[in-house]
């Protein structure tokens, strides 16, 4: 991405990419940084929280930061720039079953981090991550599970949660709430963290920021980033389309009319921002 001026192009599919990137979220990224500091061991890590409050960003930006031989350090995130980070694909599937093999690999422990969907995960999917972690028995891994609230649903999350708990692995997971769960699933994790949306002065503050980033020149400053705030309440990313696709439309020059006039991207679901 340009440091200089962004454009709308470059914002509307930009992502936070360092866990110092999300606002809020505070003590989700707290934990998430202590995890990085003990190198990916500790106790496992159940992330709550709404939809749209980031849980499986900050999963993916701990994963990048944890892939990167080059980070600068857990705050600061990947470099973006190695071979390890142009090769790391968050996304990539085989069956639901997701997998990123080898982090740090230079290491004399390297890490090997699986990513599974838990919304049609099942028994055999299990088995066949149990089989890979088992065949590496000298590296240490984490097994991140998205959307684990699918996997609670009677007798079914008890198979699942026998054949995860036999893995000799860390779990990182993401979910809804505490009311998904049952009693014996949440004592599975040793460490559960909430995700929050963002405040109106979080959101003015990280614009302020952004705008120094790339040199984003802005007509009353305080007031307008806070009526845009304010306009938002949405997640990050929303918030930075809109400053950058308004700020391209003005030479880079953002004014209080134009962020009053400016319509939201389509296609991003609004949500209510709490403080």
């Amino acid at each position: 991405m340009s440091k200089s001026c962004p454009t709308p192009r470059e914002i509307e599919v930009w992502r936070p990419t360092r866990l110092q990137d999300f606002i809020a979220c505070e003590e989700v990224k707290a934990t998430l940084v202590d995890h990085l500091r003990a190198d990916g061991d500790g106790t496992n890590i159940l992330i709550l929280g709404n939809t749209g409050t980031g849980k499986t960003g900050l999963v993916e930006a701990y994963a990048r930061t944890r892939n990167c031989p080059k980070s600068a350090g857990p705050w600061l995130g990947p470099c973006g720039e190695c071979d390890d980070c142009k090769d790391f694909d968050f996304e990539h599937s085989d069956d639901g079953v997701f997998a990123h093999l080898r982090t740090k690999a230079e290491e004399t422990k390297p890490t090997y981090f699986f990513h599974l969907n838990c919304y049609s995960l099942d028994v055999s999917e299990i088995e066949e991550v149990a089989k890979e972690v088992s065949s590496h028995p000298t590296v240490r891994c984490i097994v991140y599970l998205d959307e684990v609230h699918n996997l609670v649903d009677g007798r079914r999350d008890l198979v699942l949660l026998k054949h995860l708990s036999d893995l000799n692995a860390v779990w990182l997971a993401t979910g809804i709430d505490t009311n998904a769960y049952n009693p014996m699933f949440l004592r599975r994790f040793a460490t559960r963290c909430t995700t929050t949306l963002p405040s109106e002065p979080d959101l003015a503050l990280f614009l302020c920021r952004r705008c120094k980033d790339w040199s984003i020149t802005v007509d009353d400053a305080p007031e307008t980033l806070a009526l845009l705030a304010q306009r938002s309440q949405q997640i990050t990313a929303q918030c930075i389309s809109v400053l950058a696709c308004a700020a391209g439309r003005q030479g880079r020059f953002l004014d209080r009319h134009l962020v009053e006039a400016y319509p939201f991207v389509s296609g991003v679901t609004r949500t209510k921002v709490t403080d």
